[in-house]
């Protein structure tokens, strides 16, 4: 990262160095990230020997981890926008800045779901006007779509939700008619159909659903970028021992 602030000293419009950089950022963020899911892994598993100061220990490190994550993200956004103010075309900066806001930065901001919305339609709109659609892109859309609609769902509010899941089946339809060989295309499936299912109940999505994504969840934080199917990060842990 010091390297392209460098860089970017001597040339604050090399839009490159500056989209690399985000890109090292929203990397690091992972790895915290990848920090908290193993606190929370201890957290979870009861250890008779574990007493409350360890417990208080743990939880520290949740947060701090969390938090640390959370300012790598808000950096590479910031420079993903700066990119946006001179390029407002630039496809990987419009796709980068909704992955960001659909894994990671939904957390923390209730708008942000919306953003990831907007910023890959924009970001799949340009790459077809430049001829360099990459398939994912269209299986992430629907997945922006498919927890929105959970959000919307959770809020009762089950005539956006189904909007929501309707877009989520086109995107997803997209991806298989495209990419029927893709490793992700099961799990596009998988998903594709619980959100066929929902909608045709009328939006609403209970609000304990799990599509057998959760080992990918991990695998996705840990690339950071361009996340393949997958859940967003949530500030929640497991539920936490009681103090004795």
């Amino acid at each position: 990262i010091k390297c392209y602030d460098d860089a970017l000293k001597l040339d604050p419009g090399y839009f490159k160095a500056r989209n690399n950089k985000a890109v090292s950022e929203i990397q690091q963020g992972s790895q915290f990230i990848l920090r908290v899911y193993k606190v929370r892994d201890m957290l979870a598993h009861e250890d008779p020997n574990r007493t409350p100061a360890m417990t208080e220990k743990l939880v520290r490190a949740e947060q701090e981890n969390t938090d640390r994550a959370m300012r790598h993200f808000h950096a590479a956004k910031a420079d993903l926008m700066e990119i946006l103010r001179t390029r407002p075309n630039d496809v990987s900066a419009l796709g980068n800045i909704a992955s960001l806001d659909f894994m990671f930065l939904s957390a923390v901001d209730p708008n942000a779901l919306d953003e990831a919305v907007d910023y890959m339609e924009k970001s799949i709109a340009q790459a077809v006007i430049q001829n360099d659609v990459k398939v994912i892109a269209y299986a992430e859309h629907g997945d922006i779509f498919f927890f929105r609609a959970k959000a919307r769902s959770k809020a009762r509010k089950l005539e956006q939700s189904s909007a929501d899941l309707l877009q989520a089946i086109k995107n997803y339809q997209e991806f298989l008619k495209r990419a029927a060989g893709d490793p992700n295309a099961k799990h596009v499936q998988a998903r594709l159909h619980l959100a066929e299912s929902y909608y045709k109940q009328g939006g609403d999505i209970p609000p304990d659903e799990d599509d057998g994504t959760d080992p990918q969840v991990r695998q996705g934080s840990a690339q950071g970028i361009n996340v393949q199917v997958g859940r967003p990060f949530k500030l929640h842990s497991p539920p936490r021992p009681e103090r004795r």
